[in-house]
């Protein structure tokens, strides 16, 4: 199960994730994601992944779109303190230098 705290101190939203990131989650992510995007002077989305245990294929998918729609409206999407399987998870892809992921 996956729950997502979010703390807003604009220009940045911070969603902290913690559990393991499954497609049942993702209608869910999307949905708060889209919501903290479209926030006034919102400029950055920073996800911090630290208790993140796990994400499969469909949660990056999340994570490439989420980036994608951000940067249409000059935003940047931050992807943080990842922990060992989740930075895997994410070499893997090739997409560590794609997200500037920060460890």
């Amino acid at each position: 199960m996956l729950t997502a705290t979010r703390t807003s101190d604009p220009p940045r939203v911070v969603f902290e994730l913690k559990g393991d990131l499954r497609l049942e989650d993702i209608a869910r992510l999307r949905e708060s994601f889209f919501n903290a995007m479209m926030g006034t002077g919102i400029e950055q989305l920073v996800l911090d992944l630290k208790q993140l245990r796990s994400i499969d294929a469909s949660g990056i998918s999340l994570f490439v779109a989420t980036k994608n729609s951000i940067g249409k409206v000059k935003g940047e999407l931050q992807l943080v303190r990842p922990q060992p399987p989740v930075y895997e998870m994410f070499a893997k892809s090739h997409l560590v230098d794609y997200f500037g992921i920060k460890t």
